[in-house]
């Protein structure tokens, strides 16, 4: 096969794909998820749900936050790589003192204990309230994390 006729079936292929796309958003007038998002009551999105292998994708990108939303002692046991201490029972003390952490161009993503766990949930919504507008819930939280047998890390420090 001569590279001419690969280029062109690779268009048509591409072609074809994003037509189909395009015409099922616009017959079932809801698009194509690649993340499920959580609509508020004005229909506003205030956040998305990942799984694990979204999240290890993120974890590459230096323009992240990872938030825990469980207790400091269950944090200090085990945690995400990267992962920063916010548990929802002191958000508005903590949220104050890691202001510096939300920059105008950065991506939240907090997770809690499992998939059970609401914390992360409750987390995403006031982070949303506070103006913060890329927020991702990683639902599997730590029990999953850690069942996939990806890394952990702990802390015995009480600032992070």
């Amino acid at each position: 096969m001569s590279i001419k006729k690969f280029i062109i079936q690779c268009f048509i292929i591409f072609s074809l794909s994003l037509s189909i796309g395009v015409i099922y958003n616009q017959i079932f007038k809801s698009p194509l998820p690649i993340f499920k998002g959580y609509k508020k009551e004005n229909n506003n999105i205030y956040f998305h749900i990942i799984d694990a292998d979204v999240l290890k994708n993120l974890l590459k990108n230096d323009m992240i936050v990872l938030l825990d939303a469980r207790t400091q002692q269950e944090f200090n046991k085990e945690h995400i790589p990267r992962a920063i201490n916010l548990p929802i029972s002191r958000f508005e003390q903590e949220y104050k003192k890691k202001t510096h952490l939300f920059k105008q161009d950065v991506m939240i993503i907090t997770y809690c204990v499992d998939i059970n766990c609401n914390d992360s949930f409750i987390l995403a919504k006031k982070l949303y309230e506070k103006d913060q507008r890329e927020i991702f819930v990683y639902k599997g939280g730590i029990e999953e994390w850690v069942s996939l047998g990806n890394k952990v890390e702990t802390s015995n420090t009480l600032e992070n």
